[in-house]
C-alpha cells in the first residue's frame, strides 16, 4: 500500500517505534522509513527531507513538542501541509480526538493497535485524498478569476469560479468577454485568493481550455458560458496554495455544481 512512500515514525519509546516501523515495512511494504525519538528530532528530519516525506506516524505524549504540537507546526507550514499525519496515542477520549482533528490530523489510531486498524486508517486517508483530488468543489463565496491568454494580441477576460479541483476548474464568463477563448488555448488563470496572509496572494495557474459549456443556470438570458480548464504542471508553492483553497471549500460543506 505504501510501496512508493517515505514515512517518518516519531515516538519517545524505542519499542513503540520498532513495532510501528516493522508493521509499516512488513505489511504495508513501505519504501523508506525514518525514525525520531522526539518532536525536536522529528523537526530536524522533516527540515532535511521535507520533499521526500509522505507520511508521519506520531505519538502524542512526548516531551515538548508533543505530537499535537508537532502536528500544528506541520499544518502551519505551506511547504509541509500535504504530508499525511497519523496520530498514534493511548488517548481514547473524545476531547483529545477533537483536538487532533481541529489541528489537522488525517487519522487517529488508539494504542494498543492491530495491523488491521492501521491498514484501515491509511486506506481511509488515501481514499479521502483521491476523492478530494477528483471532485469539483464549489465555493460559497464569490471568487474572481482572470484568464490571461498566452497568444499574442488576445485580451484577458474576467469571470467567477464555478468549481475547483486539484486538476482543473470551471469559470463562468460573460459570453461577450470570452469570445477569444477556444478549446486547447493555453493561458494563465489568475485566481483572486480569499486566503489571508502570504497565501492570500493571487494564485496563477498555467492552464488550457478543455471544454466550453452552456450555462445551465442562465438558459433564458444566455449571456454567460462556463469554460472548463485543466491545470498544467505547477510548482510546490502553487500546489500548496491550491490545496489550501480546496481545504477552504471542503470546510464550507460544499457540493459539486452539476
Amino acid at each position: 500500500m505504501l510501496e512508493n512512500d517515505t514515512v517518518l515514525v516519531v515516538d519517545d519509546s524505542s519499542t513503540a517505534r520498532r513495532i510501528t516501523s516493522e508493521l509499516l515495512r512488513r505489511y504495508l511494504k513501505c519504501r523508506k522509513i525514518f525514525e525520531a525519538h522526539d518532536g525536536t528530532s522529528a523537526l530536524k528530519i522533516i527540515e532535511q527531507y521535507s520533499e521526500d516525506i509522505d507520511w508521519i506516524f506520531c505519538d502524542w505524549e512526548m516531551p515538548p513538542p508533543t505530537g499535537n504540537e508537532l502536528l500544528r507546526k506541520i499544518r502551519a507550514s505551506p511547504n509541509l501541509s500535504s504530508i499525511h499525519f497519523v496520530m498514534i496515542t493511548s488517548r481514547a477520549d473524545r476531547e483529545s480526538l477533537l483536538e487532533a482533528v481541529e489541528a489537522g490530523v488525517d487519522a487517529y489510531v488508539v494504542k494498543p493497535f492491530t495491523t488491521k486498524t492501521v491498514f484501515e486508517a491509511i486506506q481511509k486517508v488515501i481514499q479521502r485524498a483521491e476523492r478530494r483530488k477528483a471532485h469539483r468543489l464549489q465555493p460559497k463565496e464569490k471568487i474572481t478569476v482572470i484568464a490571461e491568454p498566452h497568444h499574442t494580441g488576445a485580451n484577458s477576460c474576467t469571470g467567477h469560479l464555478v468549481d475547483l479541483s486539484s486538476s482543473g476548474a470551471r469559470i463562468r464568463f460573460d459570453s461577450s468577454n470570452s469570445r477569444g477563448l477556444w478549446v486547447h488555448d493555453s493561458l494563465d488563470l489568475r485566481i483572486k485568493s480569499p486566503l489571508p496572509g502570504e497565501a492570500g496572494e493571487d494564485l496563477v495557474l498555467p492552464s488550457h481550455v478543455v471544454r466550453i459549456e452552456a450555462d445551465g443556470r442562465q438558459r433564458q438570458s444566455r449571456n454567460t458560458v462556463k469554460i472548463a480548464f485543466s491545470f498544467e504542471k505547477i510548482d510546490e508553492w502553487r500546489n500548496n496554495h491550491l490545496n489550501k483553497l480546496i481545504e477552504r471549500f471542503v470546510k464550507q460543506n460544499t457540493v459539486p455544481d452539476e
